[in-house]
């Protein structure tokens, strides 16, 4: 983790930790940490490519105040999310 660019080099003095996984199967392998360590949180975002972590503060502050519909719609792009593009053949439907 220390060698992505996409990680901040301070992570572990951060108070909270969110750990966002682009789906079930890769939350189910590294949960057995959120035992281990009590500061860190999981989320799923099947918006994301690889796993990404943020600041629990940053998380709480982003997502205050806002519906379960406006989340989903924020993770489409925020919080490890990326907008999917024409170029992407998971959006394209077939007719």
């Amino acid at each position: 983790m220390k060698d992505r660019e996409d990680i901040p080099k301070d992570f572990l003095d951060w108070k909270n930790i969110l750990v966002v996984v682009p789906n079930r199967n890769m939350l189910n392998e590294i949960k057995k940490y959120k035992d281990s360590i009590s500061r860190i949180s999981f989320i799923t975002n099947a918006n994301a490519k690889q796993i990404h972590i943020y600041d629990m503060n940053d998380w709480k502050s982003a997502t205050q105040n806002k519906t379960q519909f406006q989340i989903r719609e924020f993770l489409k792009t925020n919080f490890g999310g990326v907008p999917k593009t024409t170029k992407d053949p998971d959006w394209i439907k077939l007719i």
